[in-house]
């Protein structure tokens, strides 16, 4: 008979064996890399917050970095690779309006900082040439700015653009002035900044106006950074043109306008395009100099889509300046990479791209949807005008593609300057 409290050696030897097995297992374990999770998603905004285009990428910080917020007061993005959300960390690096320090942060933020891809809502002149670089390096890049501009430097392979159409703009420029051509002597005169902006812009307009058989009296590219425009601006007045659209940057108009006010050269319509859509810029023209003129809002809170109570009660009417008409296209290149992320299922660049290519969600602006070969999403135009009520300015929609965005009537003609 076998006692009792004796293990028999069959019985000793099975489990020497498991706890074998089991050791071996553990260690295995132990030896095995592990997946690093990173303590957040990182993503580069490089941005004009001093120089020239300052008030532009000053208002494009106080939007992204609320709607960045937004998100990570939910808990972040989740990454299926890991199990979990992470919050978003937004790198932020000022480019003081120089496209060659554009060009370097951007550089710094994908080799040191390694972010998983860059928003560069910046000015196309400044932008442009730091998504180039994104495209060297296989990182997914966000830029603002009319389509025909983005796609004239293109083409692109992972760089995006959610914006409107200057052939859009353009149409809807003349739907404007087309209200008032019996009251216009048909000629019209362009002033643009000699930039791929200027110049695209400019081929667009013109093509726009003559098809619709208005006369182009008068068109010229002015050089960047000019402070003289009084030899231009004696042939507008020999041209005789009822319409002026000018194409450039805030402080160039500035100047400009002013000058056209001191020698005498007023027309009955001016349409300005990139230079006077913040009151900071306007109040630079001075005096009263920007009533009536006209210019656009690419995107109004009134647009019946997802999310645009939310920016205008909380970025918006929250926000310690005025921060203009533009917000719902600045906060859906995050938009789009937070939905890219969660269905990729990783923070890989490549994998992130392809998600954004099949991007298929409704934003602030509408439908986005990009279009593969050319890698932009059309968005709507509203035409606005700057009037004044109770002695502020108010950039007022006058007419837009959308019927859900209420209107103002148009100031016409041109009030003369003070």
């Amino acid at each position: 008979m076998k006692s009792k409290g004796k293990i028999s050696l069959k019985a000793l030897v099975a489990i020497v064996i498991i706890v074998v097995i089991v050791a071996a297992g553990v260690g295995a374990w132990l030896a095995w890399p592990k997946v690093q999770v990173p303590s957040s998603i990182k993503i580069g905004f490089p941005q004009s917050l001093t120089g020239p285009a300052a008030p532009l990428g000053q208002r494009m910080k106080i939007v992204v970095e609320a709607w960045v917020e937004k998100i990570n007061n939910e808990g972040g993005i989740y990454v299926k690779e890991y199990g979990r959300k992470l919050p978003i960390e937004l790198i932020v690096m000022d480019d003081m309006s120089s496209p060659d320090r554009h060009v370097e942060l951007v550089t710094k933020m994908i080799t040191e900082e390694d972010v998983i891809a860059i928003v560069a809502l910046d000015f196309p002149t400044y932008a442009i040439p730091g998504a180039k670089v994104a495209e060297e390096y296989h990182v997914p890049c966000f830029l603002a700015g009319p389509c025909e501009i983005f796609m004239a430097a293109g083409p692109w392979n992972y760089s995006w653009i959610i914006f409107g159409s200057l052939h859009d703009l353009h149409s809807s420029y003349l739907a404007v002035v087309d209200k008032y051509r019996d009251q216009l002597n048909g000629k019209v005169a362009e002033l643009c900044r000699d930039d791929e902006d200027g110049r695209v812009s400019r081929e667009i307009f013109t093509n726009t106006f003559e098809h619709a058989g208005y006369e182009i009296a008068y068109a010229d590219f002015y050089a960047p950074g000019t402070s003289d425009f009084t030899s231009i601006i004696a042939k507008l007045k020999e041209a005789n043109c009822d319409v002026l659209y000018f194409n450039g940057l805030p402080d160039e108009f500035a100047t400009f306008w002013r000058q056209c006010a001191t020698l005498g050269y007023w027309p009955k319509m001016a349409i300005v395009q990139r230079a006077i859509h913040h009151i900071p810029w306007v109040e630079a023209v001075g005096d009263h100099l920007c009533l009536g003129v006209i210019t656009y809002c690419w995107w109004h809170p009134k647009l019946p889509y997802p999310y645009n109570d939310w920016i205008e009660e909380n970025i918006l009417k929250k926000a310690p300046i005025e921060l203009g008409y533009e917000a719902g296209y600045w906060v859906e290149p995050l938009i789009v990479l937070k939905d890219a992320i969660e269905r990729a299922g990783t923070l890989d660049r490549e994998a992130i791209n392809k998600a954004i290519a099949e991007t298929d969600i409704m934003g602030p602006t509408g439908r986005i949807k990009f279009d593969l070969e050319t890698h932009t999403c059309k968005g709507p135009v509203t035409i606005a005008q700057w009037h004044i009520e109770n002695g502020t300015w108010v950039l007022e929609p006058v007419w837009s593609q959308e019927p859900g965005i209420p209107t103002k009537p148009i100031i016409f003609p041109l009030p003369p300057p003070h």
